[in-house]
């Protein structure tokens, strides 16, 4: 069994390999238990990431319940840098703001009135829950939170979720 570290090092070593991105790009740290994966630019998307890097992982759990065994797991996180998000959730509040966010219409029509397509995610006003994505993941419904409108397509682009 590799140490954390050595688990970082070909983790590293497997996203330049495989996936074609350099350290600058990538960032990817071993602390603890756990290797930290961040993503440095918004046009790499971490899905394929959390693929290649899902194979290191080592966390044990009871057979019986399921719970996960203290000592010898090695979890992997992978994110994008905060700054990205808060860019991109600026960005897409704005451009819902632009569509005119603050005249809702009848949201209970069908089918939905369309917001605006931001980055090729399509915004809808709905009654459904912030989050809900009815289309494979190229669409948002809203009801009454820019925010969380704004956040949840930012999280959905960085991701790679959006076709």
């Amino acid at each position: 069994m590799s140490t954390t570290k050595e688990t970082a090092a070909t983790i590293r070593k497997a996203i330049k390999t495989q996936l074609g991105h350099t350290a600058k790009e990538v960032s990817v740290r071993a602390k603890d238990s756990s290797v930290n994966i961040t993503v440095k630019f918004a046009h790499i998307m971490s899905a394929p990431i959390e693929e290649l890097a899902r194979g290191y992982a080592r966390i044990s759990r009871c057979e019986r319940t399921g719970e996960i065994l203290g000592g010898g797991n090695l979890y992997i996180n992978v994110s994008h840098d905060w700054r990205l998000s808060s860019e991109l959730f600026t960005e897409c509040k704005q451009a819902l703001l632009d569509a005119g966010y603050d005249q809702r219409p009848d949201y209970n029509a069908d089918p939905k009135p369309e917001i605006v397509t931001w980055r090729g995610i399509k915004i809808y006003y709905s009654n459904a829950w912030i989050g809900e994505f009815p289309n494979g993941h190229t669409e948002v419904l809203c009801h009454n939170y820019l925010d969380n409108a704004a956040r949840c397509a930012a999280a959905m682009l960085l991701k790679g979720e959006n076709g």
